[in-house]
């Protein structure tokens, strides 16, 4: 049971390294391709754990097939993008096999569960800490062009080796930062910080600590300023109002107030007004032309196969951007279609989780994140576990 258990927390030891030298964490940049190579042999070593369990074979099996199957008809369709085939391929099998594990073995799942606890209460923190020491020239920040480190990523930074980044930004005439810390944009940083507040009463409904937990990944994700989480959680508030009886001609006044701001935003940002320059939204409607413009042309054999990974940056010089426009545009129909049930199915006990993946896949191809991964791993094992261990300092049993 203890050599049993050790090796347990030695496999949870390596899953935390993976996803913390992946993207969108920027060290991902800095690691050599040997080492990156390394890195991707956990997700067999999970494979091989996940099918010790008899009852697993079955779960495992039945979708690596399907999956093996599409991504051989993904690089026979592909003109030279093995590495990113490959790179898909062991980012489901990741995920297969962490939903497998975590299912079946109790440690695997708290001690993963636990973690991820810990490092998004302290991640939040340091952001908005780091805020508040920039604005108020506390310490200092150094300019960091990140396309010396990485030429497909070029960021301008500042940065401060214990803070982390920041973007220098503009809103509304006011000079300000939006925190990226060690995440590559400030909106994927906003992400999984929005991801946790819809995690937390379902995985960590029993902490004491769970409110606490929720309030700083909430003011953390309104320090990003990104215009994705503020349309999110705007919504899902005044939806939160609905739900309540006593509060529905509160939000049957706020729904209309809601969609008078929101237009009003859009027409500033359509007359170039300074107003929508903190976002990136001109970029991200160009992007959808792109999209657009492929799936306007596309064959029967590239509506099913898809049109090559990466080949909006072969053709334009930039990527789609939408996650779900560049599945369907590079991938192709029956990639796409067997992603929405993986990740349907995985995440339809959490109904505002699965929207709010689904709503951020506009704007981020999110779904090769293993961070996001584990996420969805976590929550899919605790609906499973739902009334039995969801106490916080509870260990678990092989």
């Amino acid at each position: 049971m203890v050599k049993s258990r050790l090796d347990t927390y030695f496999v949870a030891l390596l899953v935390c390294i993976y996803v913390i030298f992946s993207p969108p964490f920027i060290f991902s940049a800095y690691i050599p391709l040997p080492v990156r190579m390394i890195l991707e042999v956990v997700p067999f070593l999970l494979l091989l754990i996940a099918i010790r369990s008899e009852r697993n074979n079955l779960f495992v099996y039945k979708y690596m097939f399907v999956w093996s199957m599409l991504v051989l008809m993904m690089f026979l369709n592909s003109d030279s993008a093995f590495n990113s085939v490959v790179y898909s391929f062991v980012k489901l099998l990741f995920l297969v096999s962490i939903l497998s594990v975590c299912y079946n073995s109790n440690t695997m799942f708290y001690v993963i569960r636990n973690v991820w606890f810990v490092f998004w209460f302290f991640v939040p923190s340091f952001v908005v800490v780091t805020f508040f020491v920039y604005q108020f020239d506390i310490v200092s920040f150094t300019h960091l062009s990140f396309d010396e480190i990485s030429e497909t990523a070029g960021y301008n930074y500042y940065t401060n080796i214990f803070f982390g980044n920041i973007i220098k930004s503009n809103i509304l005439g006011i000079p300000t930062s939006r925190v990226c810390w060690y995440v590559f944009e400030p909106s994927m940083l906003a992400f999984f910080l929005g991801l946790n507040i819809l995690l937390a009463d379902s995985v960590y409904s029993h902490s004491k600590y769970v409110t606490k937990f929720k309030i700083l990944n909430f003011c953390a994700g309104c320090l990003t300023f990104s215009l994705t989480f503020y349309v999110f959680f705007m919504f899902y508030v005044v939806m939160k109002l609905l739900s309540y009886g006593f509060l529905r001609r509160v939000s049957l006044l706020t729904i209309p107030a809601v969609l008078v701001v929101a237009v009003c935003y859009i027409y500033l940002i359509l007359m170039d007004s300074d107003a929508g320059r903190f976002t990136s939204i001109d970029d991200r409607l160009l992007r959808l032309e792109i999209g657009w413009f492929f799936i306007n042309n596309n064959t029967l054999l590239t509506f099913l196969f898809g049109n090559g990974l990466g080949v909006s940056a072969v053709v334009f010089d930039r990527g789609i951007s939408s996650g779900i426009l560049a599945i369907f545009v590079e991938r192709g129909f029956l990639v796409f279609i067997f992603l929405v049930f993986i990740f349907y199915k995985y995440t339809k006990h959490n109904k505002a989780l699965l929207l709010y993946i689904l709503f951020y896949h506009f704007t981020f191809e999110l779904v090769w994140y293993p961070a996001l991964l584990i996420a969805i791993a976590i929550s899919y094992a605790a609906s499973y576990r739902k009334g039995n261990f969801l106490d916080l300092d509870h260990r678990g049993k092989e």
